[in-house]
């Protein structure tokens, strides 16, 4: 459900490259849609919250070559970096990118993906920290999200992630709701 690093090495049909397996059914979708006279642009607009939010960056960062923009929220304070290493670690997937070639059979298009329009959002008050569990984040994922990006999810590893963020790409919209947990506020 987040794209994690099992889920991309995952070898067993069904379940194998899940996010190929999306961008066919994107691919499947516009054929129908066109075919019934829908005007349709070529990329996706992709929103999630929470695991989907999480979702959405890391395939985004796959796939920024069907991805038009992206809105992500509740995002355990960490993204995805789109580059391979951060404060002398290397970030593999999905911390970053230093193994994508390996696991993807393709190099990261950070051409693409900077152009790529981002909003991520944060609650001020968001104490559901997913990276604390074992489903979404291996234990040496775990050490090299603490040791480079910090421990404390709000502010700091939050904080740290956009620094990191505006230094590589412009075209991230960051926010933090104050009075917000772990919800959508609407």
């Amino acid at each position: 459900h987040m794209l994690d690093r099992d889920a991309l090495l995952w070898k067993k049909d069904p379940m194998k490259r899940i996010d190929l397996q999306m961008v066919a059914m994107i691919k499947d979708a516009f054929v129908h849609l066109q075919a019934k006279g829908f005007k349709l642009h070529d990329q996706v607009l992709m929103s999630g919250y929470s695991s989907s939010g999480v979702f959405a960056n890391r395939f985004a960062l796959l796939h920024p070559e069907i991805v038009k923009a992206y809105a992500a929220g509740g995002i355990n304070g960490l993204l995805m970096m789109p580059f391979s290493q951060c404060n002398n670690e290397k970030l593999n997937y999905p911390l970053g990118t230093d193994d994508f070639q390996k696991i993807t059979g393709s190099s990261f298009d950070f051409e693409s993906f900077q152009k790529i329009p981002q909003f991520l959002y944060m609650g001020e008050a968001d104490t559901n920290d997913a990276v604390q569990m074992d489903d979404g984040h291996s234990d040496k994922e775990r050490e090299v999200i603490y040791k480079t990006f910090g421990e404390v999810m709000l502010p700091d590893r939050w904080f740290a992630c956009q620094l990191q963020y505006k230094l590589a790409t412009h075209n991230a919209q960051f926010r933090t709701y104050s009075g917000v947990g772990h919800e959508m506020n609407v």
